[in-house]
């Protein structure tokens, strides 16, 4: 058993989507968990009564408050000490815009590893290019990343924090010592480096020479493949130059800035809903 964790805040459709995909996508056998840091009474009762009509266990999170990167990782670590102290099951966090598309078994990478997910580099060094290639290469590097090691990275001219961030992480709660003691998902300066959710990962993965690996990442620039995911992504680079999903390992759609933390335009973010929601219809009304 497996609990699969959420921490909503103001997307109460997304819920609904992430929880009838990952039923229909996971293969491993889970439990769902809502952990809802939600900041007003409607939006905690939209997510009470998605969460009752489809038996779904929800929690609200301790009023907490700083900014939108603080209250993230307060409530993932919030999440991830009562899942763990009154469930005792290994943990996959998957991120409230983050979507199974495709089969998925989460148990299958901790039999290498004990924490998998998404990997972050903090803080960017000074490329040319556009915003999705930067990642990219970057990205190509994070993924190198084994026992401590950041093959690559650590032979570079830049300082630099590496570390797995709240989107998508797959964690074997049961080997991580110690884990619930770090303050792991708060932001906050590592090193003399700033880095987002998950930055205090980086000094507990070196002090616990603890085995991870980063996923594999596409961007919207990067679909070639003419199907429905290709289609989508022609869409998405209509609506903005770049694209700002991505898809994870092939099976997971994030679609980043679900909570417009990028501040895009209503025209702009409401087309990009569109357009995702038209995704993930597809994808749940296809048959086996």
């Amino acid at each position: 058993m497996i609990s699969v964790i959420c921490t909503t805040f103001n997307q109460p459709d997304f819920l609904e989507y992430q929880y009838k995909l990952s039923k229909k996508f996971i293969e491993d056998e889970f439990e769902f968990f809502v952990y809802d840091n939600s900041t007003n009474s409607n939006l905690e009762n939209q997510f009470k009564n998605i969460c009752q009509c489809n038996n779904i266990r929800y929690f609200k999170v301790p009023s907490n408050g700083g900014n939108p990167s603080q209250r993230a990782g307060f409530s993932l670590n919030y999440a991830l000490d009562h899942n763990y102290d009154h469930y005792g099951n290994n943990i996959a966090v998957l991120d409230s815009d983050l979507f199974p598309i495709s089969k998925i078994k989460f148990s299958k990478h901790l039999k290498n590893v004990d924490i998998y997910g998404r990997g972050q580099i903090r803080p960017l060094p000074l490329e040319t290019g556009s915003d999705y290639t930067i990642h990219k290469s970057l990205f190509n590097e994070v993924r190198k990343i084994y026992n401590g090691l950041c093959i690559g990275i650590n032979n570079s001219e830049y300082k630099h924090i590496y570390y797995f961030s709240n989107q998508y992480i797959v964690l074997n709660m049961k080997k991580l010592k110690d884990f619930n003691s770090n303050n792991r998902f708060l932001p906050g300066n590592v090193n003399g480096i700033t880095g987002d959710c998950g930055a205090y990962l980086h000094d507990y993965i070196l002090q616990n020479n603890t085995t991870h690996q980063s996923v594999n990442v596409e961007y919207m620039p990067e679909i070639k493949e003419n199907n429905n995911i290709y289609q989508y992504a022609k869409k998405e680079l209509s609506i903005l130059e770049n694209g700002y999903s991505e898809l994870i390992d092939e099976s997971l759609l994030h679609f980043r800035s679900g909570s417009n933390w990028q501040g895009h335009t209503n025209q702009i973010q409401s087309e990009r809903l569109e357009n995702l929601y038209s995704l993930l219809e597809g994808f749940l009304n296809e048959s086996n």
